[in-house]
């Protein structure tokens, strides 16, 4: 009984040593990168961590090229006056880039007149993650559409998780970044 209770107690402080949070202090400013340690099976299979030799190398990295700083554009979109003669198009409405890859919300939406004229008849918003993704998994969370009550523009947005799997001093660390992504679109004239 007294090794069942020694066991148990050694698995709990495994269990919690594995399962701690390293908040790190930023080098260069006063933001704070939270580090979630995680273990081998809740990497995604198709996932390969990066490897750094210390804290403040990860730090640096993640400070300088995956920490997400993109604001959602207010900037309307508009169509390019030659559009060409067609209904139905595929349109690149965001994107937040990162070292090595991107996550672009793109929409293929139709019309009810030839070159993009007359109402909007359907919006269908996608993301896309794409580039070097040594490390990165991205997780959509929601992607969707609002068709304003002119039937002519349409607010076209995604959220999601980027994912950051980074190994330190032989230990698995997870950094997460939420991403919104999204437009004002003028789709038809």
């Amino acid at each position: 009984m007294k090794k069942i209770k020694i066991i148990l107690a050694l698995s709990l402080i495994l269990s919690f040593i594995l399962s701690s949070t390293v908040f790190a202090q930023s080098l260069d400013s006063d933001t704070s990168i939270q580090l979630v340690a995680v273990s081998p099976e809740d990497v995604p299979e198709d996932v390969i961590p990066a490897e750094y030799n210390s804290l403040e190398e990860a730090i640096q990295f993640i400070e300088q090229n995956v920490k997400y700083n993109h604001e959602i554009n207010k900037e309307p979109l508009f169509l390019e006056n030659n559009i060409s003669r067609a209904t139905n198009r595929n349109l690149l409405v965001d994107e937040h880039t990162f070292t090595g890859g991107s996550v672009k919300l793109y929409a293929n939406y139709g019309t009810s007149g030839d070159a993009s004229t007359g109402i909007i008849t359907y919006i269908s918003p996608y993301t896309v993650f794409d580039g070097f993704s040594l490390g990165y998994d991205w997780v959509e969370k929601s992607c969707g559409y609002t068709i304003s009550s002119n039937k002519k523009d349409a607010y076209i947005y995604a959220s999601g998780q980027l994912d950051y799997y980074l190994i330190i001093e032989g230990g698995i660390k997870l950094y997460s970044e939420h991403i919104n992504l999204g437009r004002t679109c003028y789709l038809a004239r």
